[in-house]
């Protein structure tokens, strides 16, 4: 499990050090941004990922604001983005504030853009995705009783 985990992460910030000789350092600033986590919405939290230029054109579009990448060097290109990715992030951040979770939900599912709600325990014992897939199934202990088991993802 460890190796499967630090593949996974490794994958995504080995970086500058992966040539040899390393041209830089680790880490993929763009995921360590503090800015990189789920977003606040007027009643909840949203995780969304806005990332190449169809996709911030697309929501720029769904804002109202089709001429945006033109007219804000920093949302320009990914290069562009990337060199301000705290201004981006927070850009984001304080948009997604002024909109309920479900409001957004149809606002990016219309333009085509990665999106979900963030979860909680209680919000996944309830989903309806994981319940038609039967990922919570009862099942009967030898000494407890009924339980609640989690079945295998990849079934």
């Amino acid at each position: 499990m460890f190796e499967a985990m630090a593949s996974i992460v490794l994958g995504e910030h080995l970086a500058g050090e992966q040539f040899k000789p390393p041209i830089g350092s680790t880490g993929y600033s763009r995921s360590l941004t503090p800015g990189r986590r789920p977003y606040r919405t007027r009643d909840g939290y949203l995780c969304a990922m806005i990332y190449n230029d169809r996709q911030w054109r697309a929501f720029f579009r769904a804002l109202g604001e089709p001429d945006r990448m033109e007219r804000d060097a920093r949302f320009a290109s990914q290069g562009a983005r990337l060199e301000h990715i705290d201004e981006v992030y927070g850009y984001l951040a304080n948009t997604l504030m002024t909109r309920t979770t479900h409001e957004w939900l149809e606002i990016f599912e219309a333009a085509d853009l990665p999106v979900a709600p963030l979860n909680d325990i209680d919000d996944l014992m309830e989903d309806p995705h994981l319940q038609q897939v039967g990922l919570l199934r009862p099942v009967q202990h030898p000494s407890e009783g009924e339980i609640l088991s989690i079945g295998n993802p990849t079934e």
